[in-house]
């Protein structure tokens, strides 16, 4: 199977995430989409964003992410609108070792949107290139994680917990298997 349909399938399977995750109530504009977190300066950043307006950088430090990457690493929050956040940390080298997207409403909808969306994208692979995703990849639940937990080595791995929905996606993080529930709990214990 081709690198190219299996990221084409992800993109499927995660397409309307993103609007399921978000409350009815979230039409008001965003602001500081694309600014520092603050989180650069080696912990999580301030801490004075709080519920619908929390930011994902403050679920882990730099110091967390660096020595699950193996390497240094900066956070900045990417993207922010009422109700989501979007964290990455990058190497020296300014690719992406982690991103966390923390849903703050509407977790619980996007948890059943997204398996529905993820089940589409498995039998697409199934019928074009003939060959179960899960047998290639490691991928499925996490016992004892959050209220629900799925991990996978080429999706993102989720979390939820109460409303809250949390998105790992770690390309470049090494061992990705053994690292993630650590990342996962450390992240839960700062919601």
């Amino acid at each position: 199977m081709t690198s190219r349909r299996l990221f084409a399938a992800a993109i499927i399977a995660f397409s309307s995430l993103g609007a399921a995750c978000q409350s009815s109530g979230d039409d008001a504009a965003s602001s500081g989409a694309g600014t520092d977190s603050g989180a650069a300066a080696g912990t999580a950043s301030t801490g004075r964003r709080t519920g619908a307006d929390r930011n994902a950088c403050d679920l882990l430090t730099i110091e967390e992410v660096s020595a699950a990457a193996g390497e240094p690493v900066t956070a900045k929050e990417v993207h922010r609108e009422p109700g989501r956040s979007d964290c990455q940390w990058e190497g020296k080298d300014g690719l992406l070792r982690m991103a966390l997207v923390g849903y703050w409403t509407g977790g619980k909808e996007g948890w059943d949107i997204l398996a529905g969306s993820l089940g589409a994208a498995k039998n697409i692979l199934q019928k074009e290139e003939g060959v179960a995703v899960d047998s290639i990849v490691k991928s499925g639940p996490v016992v004892g994680l959050g209220d629900k937990a799925s991990f996978s080595e080429v999706f993102p791995s989720l979390v939820l917990k109460d409303n809250v929905l949390l998105e790992f996606t770690m390309p470049l993080i090494p061992n990705l298997e053994a690292k993630f529930r650590p990342l996962a709990t450390k992240a839960l214990s700062r919601l």
